[in-house]
């Protein structure tokens, strides 16, 4: 009985450090945007997950907007799967932005797929409105999905994107590499990853306006 007793305890405790790791990891997050000009994307993200029941969410309130406007319907073909193995998905019979997946025992990563259509135009925030056959904004609260009850300044995203041959692109988020027209940027929380668009298109052009050197940051008069 000991004997069984300890054996649970191992299996508990593994249990409960593979939540831990799978709370702290990065979320990888790919969007690619290369038919952005007929208003689609495919996204591709991997969650570090642990075995049991989870529930992940779709952005509802957005920076910007003034009530729960996250444009939930333009998203199509959500697939979770482990592997080779597609997981099943219920949606919240309340909340219809709340996802629930029992993750399969022996999983340690989840890959979920969806494409963000651009059929709606209630708000030129929508990717209706904001993409051309010239130019695009990709806003990432439209392609995300994040685990329920986390703050979203506690959660890492590891964003890469993939845009049009020949575009270039803006944003304040910080690129660690760009191969082409595939370009990854620096781990970010959620909470600056949706507060940084990527603006892109065929005739972008960058200009350095600070030629002499970094700009300075001033504070009530003072250098920072």
């Amino acid at each position: 009985m000991v004997r069984y007793r300890f054996i649970a305890l191992i299996a508990m405790c593994l249990a409960q450090g593979l939540a831990a790791q799978a709370k702290d990891a990065p979320i990888q997050l790919s969007v690619d945007a290369a038919e952005v000009a007929r208003r689609i994307l495919h996204v591709t993200m991997t969650f570090a997950v642990a075995p049991g029941a989870t529930t992940f969410v779709y952005p509802k309130w957005i920076p910007g907007e003034h009530g729960p406007s996250g444009p939930l319907g333009d998203v199509s073909g959500l697939k979770f799967a482990a592997g080779n193995s597609v997981v099943p998905w219920q949606r919240d019979p309340v909340d219809m932005y709340a996802f629930h997946v029992q993750v399969p025992t022996g999983t340690s990563a989840l890959e979920v797929h969806f494409d963000v259509l651009g059929t709606t135009s209630e708000s030129n925030f929508l990717l209706g409105n904001s993409a051309t056959l010239q130019q695009a904004v990709v806003n990432w609260n439209q392609v995300v999905l994040y685990p329920a009850n986390v703050p979203s300044d506690n959660v890492t995203v590891e964003a890469q994107l993939t845009l049009p041959a020949g575009w270039k692109f803006g944003t304040a988020l910080p690129v660690r590499t760009q191969t082409g027209q595939n370009v990854a940027f620096a781990p970010a929380s959620l909470t600056m990853l949706v507060d940084s668009p990527v603006l892109a298109g065929a005739r972008f052009r960058e200009y350095d306006v600070t030629p002499k050197g970094e700009a300075k940051r001033w504070r009530t008069g003072r250098k920072v």
